[in-house]
């Protein structure tokens, strides 16, 4: 009878125990670059109309962290952000590319919502108000700046 209970026990702890790992999956980031009509990155340490450093992003009038990082297949800077929000929706960010030059990118979004997670697959993407599609091979957005 006690081998009867203590396996009884083992099958109720096992069958109760979580499918979802700890760790969440990855969210991709909304990743993008500047570029002139003849695909030339904007923004370079030197030589360049933008600096990285010059470069300031907000969502709803507040600063927000983003990443950048020098690409060497664009030679220039890559910026990556992250949408916000737990429902279906989209969030409208303003790039301040230096204090007079601001541009508008605003990323839809659904909600994927699993067993375990929920995570943003991102729909539509508009860059001053015109759509614009990410690249196929990296999932980039390449910014036509005029």
């Amino acid at each position: 009878m006690k081998i009867l209970s203590i396996t009884t026990a083992c099958l109720l702890l096992v069958s109760s125990c979580d499918k979802c790992s700890d760790d969440p999956p990855p969210i991709a980031p909304v990743s993008f670059y500047f570029v002139n009509r003849q695909g030339v990155n904007l923004v370079k340490e030197s030589n360049a109309p933008y600096h990285p450093d010059s470069i300031r992003i907000t969502l709803q009038n507040k600063p927000i962290l983003f990443q950048k990082e020098y690409d060497s297949q664009t030679d220039g800077y890559k910026f990556s952000v992250f949408t916000m929000g737990d429902e279906s929706g989209g969030n409208l960010f303003l790039i301040h590319l230096n204090q007079v030059d601001t541009d508008s990118l605003e990323v839809l979004f659904n909600i994927r919502a699993s067993e375990c997670f929920s995570v943003p697959e991102y729909t539509v993407f508009f860059f001053n108000g015109k759509q614009i599609f990410a690249k196929p091979q990296s999932a980039t957005l390449e910014i036509i700046k005029d």
